[in-house]
């Protein structure tokens, strides 16, 4: 960003290494749209081979309009309704959508963008607005029905629209029905946990900061980063996938923004296993040596993590859970098959395990399930300090359970399986919930599968063709975290999928914007009052 100057120029200093060959444009927008022209019409690149010296460097851009073309001015309202806590973005499309552009604000809900090039009077220029740059699940509303397109020309266009109305939001203007209780009290050691969606994006940096201020003023102690790799049909073991991976250096700023809130940091990586975890393992047919080669790019995956947890001074790292189950000895597939891993893989772990103490000195925590049935715990439980238990089995078999119900269903859930964790290994246990905010939302795992293989946490991908129902996590929020509550044995409670960056009223695990944050917001702060 250049630095405005009284004299009307602009400025920007910066230190780079002598001999360096440094290629740069100038733009209004994104340096696709709006990027300096050359009188030929092209994007003008410049070029600067850096000195071993300090040198000042006076250039003037010669314009932004595509030759011919007159440029397109779009002048935005947002209606006195809509939620000013986030920001409008227009994303245009020629051959396909391009990365969505920050709106300029004029103030009191006015905005302004003027669109220079590239622009050619035979291509037609389609639009649609979001909410802060995500247009895949927050557009504006008319964009669901139709999307309007306009021709460039010789003549300049102004384009007034009024936003009103948002995908996957609205304002609440009914109070959440949370049941009056007499919350006890918990030590400084009692963690009031978020975890948020594994989903990380390179906007997390721009928007995140103002989510992790949120978390602090509803009670939560303790924020859970999950950074992700991939592993895809054929590919064997985990990689990085650049715009979904974040880099090292964004990830510890997002760590110090949280710390300086407050709040304590920790890390679950994960491994994503392409659109469903379920058809990955079962996919697979590994022998011992494409075994060994998935078990060394998760060793990779996690000793690198290990490394930014101990920099980031993380409370916690989190290891194993639903993805990586099948890998452990002992292990199953999701449809319930044992996965046969090579005999060599307790000892794969316990060498793992050695690493990551070597490089962290922070909490080592194995994540586990339970559902239908929970998960077997790793023959190596007992060198880790304590379990995070998901749980998301079914709390009720019939329609439309009432709050008892549902409490009672939790209570056996809580009883049968996560007492289970705790009494036969004496560790420390936390229990993460997800519930989406769906209709049947009370049928848990088994409201995808039978196999339950969902790992705890119900993404846009698993709610897809699902009718949302804010009430239903309600419910279920408003059943379970009294009987938490009431449970001595636990040493936390964790809130998982949390969209940090945007609030919206979809089907997803994640309460952000949705009244079943009240409900966190009331039992965090009574277990913590200040």
């Amino acid at each position: 960003m250049l630095i405005s100057q009284e004299d009307g120029t602009f400025s920007l200093t910066l230190e780079l290494y002598s001999g360096a060959d440094l290629r740069y444009k100038f733009t209004l927008g994104d340096g696709f749209w709006n990027a300096e022209q050359s009188a030929e019409g092209t994007v003008a690149l410049r070029q600067l081979i850096v000195p071993d010296h300090s040198v000042a460097i006076d250039l003037t851009v010669a314009t932004w309009k595509t030759p011919g073309v007159e440029p397109v001015t779009f002048d935005v309202t947002l209606a006195p309704e809509t939620n000013f806590q986030e920001e409008p973005y227009l994303q245009l499309k020629t051959a396909s959508w391009t990365a969505p552009l920050p709106l300029w604000p004029l103030g009191e809900g006015h905005y302004l963008y003027i669109v220079f090039s590239p622009l050619q009077t035979n291509v037609p220029l389609t639009y649609r607005f979001c909410r802060n740059g995500f247009c895949e699940e927050a557009r504006n509303m008319e964009a669901l029905q139709t999307e309007p397109a306009l021709q460039p020309s010789a003549a300049p266009q102004l384009v007034e629209v009024t936003l009103a109305q948002w995908e996957n939001w609205q304002a609440l203007v009914e109070p959440t029905n949370v049941p009056a209780a007499n919350i006890p009290v918990k030590g400084e050691l009692f963690s009031t946990i978020i975890e948020l969606s594994p989903e990380m994006t390179p906007l997390w940096s721009v928007y995140t900061p103002v989510g992790l201020l949120k978390l602090a003023e509803i009670g939560t102690t303790e924020v859970i980063f999950s950074p992700e790799w991939f592993q895809e049909n054929g590919s064997g073991e985990p990689k990085l996938i650049l715009g979904k991976t974040p880099f090292s250096s964004e990830l510890f700023e997002l760590l110090s923004v949280a710390k300086s809130q407050g709040l304590q940091v920790s890390l679950y990586p994960r491994v994503h296993s392409g659109d469903s975890l379920d058809g990955f393992w079962s996919d697979q047919t590994l022998s011992e040596a494409e075994w060994q080669t998935w078990f060394s790019g998760y060793r990779r995956f996690i000793l690198n993590y290990a490394r930014v947890a101990e920099s980031a001074a993380a409370r916690r790292l989190i290891i194993g859970g639903k993805d990586v189950l099948p890998a452990i000895p002992g292990g199953i597939l999701p449809d319930g098959t044992t996965s046969s891993v090579p005999g060599s893989f307790n000892d794969l772990w316990l060498a793992l395990i050695d690493e990551v103490r070597s490089v962290y000195h922070g909490e080592l925590i194995w994540a586990t399930n339970a559902q239908i049935s929970p998960d077997p715990l790793p023959p190596f439980i007992n060198l880790l300090d304590g379990i995070y238990v998901t749980m998301d089995g079914p709390v009720a078999f019939s329609e439309g359970p009432t709050l008892e119900e549902a409490a009672s269903g939790f209570t056996y859930l809580l009883a049968s399986q996560v007492f289970e964790f705790q009494s036969q290994t004496g560790k420390p246990v936390i229990v993460a919930l997800g519930f989406p905010s769906v209709e049947g939302a009370y049928q848990g795992c088994a409201l995808l599968d039978a196999a339950c293989s969902n790992d705890g946490v119900f993404d846009a991908t698993e709610v897809a063709g699902l009718t949302v129902d804010l009430n239903q996590q309600v419910l279920l929020y408003n059943a379970s975290l009294p009987v938490l509550a009431a449970t001595d044995w636990i040493d936390g409670i964790a809130i998982r999928g949390y969209q940090p960056n945007l609030q919206l009223q979809d089907g997803t695990s994640s309460v952000a914007g949705k009244p079943a944050q009240d409900v966190i917001w009331y039992w965090f702060s009574g277990f913590h009052p200040q």
